[in-house]
């Protein structure tokens, strides 16, 4: 399990261990009723790893949705919200 997600190229290991120890955390933090359980939660995360962004990048997933709507609703227009330099700096990163 963990060395299936291991990513080779060395500006992203320290980013890779930190989201391992956050997965690691999330997984072992929880009382399983059976190995089987925990297996199935690993086999679901790796097998869509893009989703959860394991590798130090944010999830995607490619679907197509459709939403339904209340009758009557109107769009909602927000500003943008504002972002810190530091997190900037990573959203840039990952385009």
């Amino acid at each position: 399990m963990i060395q299936q997600l291991l990513i080779q190229s060395r500006e992203d290991q320290k980013l890779q261990r930190f989201t391992l120890r956050i997965y690691l955390r999330i997984v072992y933090s929880r009382k399983f009723t059976s190995h089987l359980q925990l297996k199935g939660l690993q086999n679901v995360v790796l097998a869509n790893k893009d989703t959860f962004g394991l590798d130090g990048k944010l999830g995607n997933h490619d679907a197509k949705v459709e939403i339904h709507l209340k009758p009557g609703s109107q769009p909602v227009s927000l500003p943008p919200f504002p972002v810190s330099p530091a997190n900037r700096d990573i959203m840039d990163k990952q385009d």
